[in-house]
């Protein structure tokens, strides 16, 4: 299933911020190139690091997010 989200890379790691809920997911790829492994429950604190990095760059950068349809 494709998801709509942004990502962000610090060293070895990636976090996924996906839109559809409040869910991310922060991977090591050095460890595990296939993304196999969600390690936001194991470094939280990176994962919150990362994602506040993440969120400061989309509002600098004013990029454009998806939003909600209403019916």
């Amino acid at each position: 299933k494709n998801r709509l989200g942004s990502a962000i890379r610090q060293g070895n790691f990636k976090l996924i911020k996906f839109y559809d809920g409040p869910t991310t997911e922060l991977y090591d790829l050095a460890s595990d190139l296939g993304e196999t492994k969600n390690l936001t429950k194991t470094h939280p604190e990176l994962a919150k690091q990362m994602e506040n990095r993440l969120d400061r760059w989309l509002r600098q950068t004013g990029a454009s997010q998806p939003r909600r349809l209403t019916d």
